[in-house]
């Protein structure tokens, strides 16, 4: 991910969960969406994921209580897939 191209994607993440997280009822993209801001967070050097991630944070409490989630409310899983998605990605760009 080029930084020049990303820097309003962590803004548009971020204000999807906020709105998003709180509906613990719709299972749209809010673990892709989570995935994608630590990602950003990640290749950005920002740190936009922690107050979702947070003991108390919204990402927990929407992982509690969303009937449709089960297992830890880590987001290893979407982080993981957020990656191998951008480096599949970069490889075909470079080709």
């Amino acid at each position: 991910m080029h930084p020049v191209r990303a820097h309003h994607l962590p803004d548009l993440l971020a204000a999807y969960l906020d709105h998003y997280l709180h509906r613990p009822d719709l299972a749209y993209d809010q673990p892709t969406a989570m995935g994608a801001l630590a990602y950003t967070d990640s290749v950005l050097h920002s740190d936009r994921a922690s107050r979702f991630l947070q003991e108390g944070g919204l990402w927990r409490q929407w992982f509690q209580d969303a009937p449709h989630m089960h297992g830890e409310d880590g987001i290893s899983t979407y982080l993981g897939g957020i990656r191998l998605a951008c480096t599949v990605i970069d490889e075909c760009a470079d080709t």
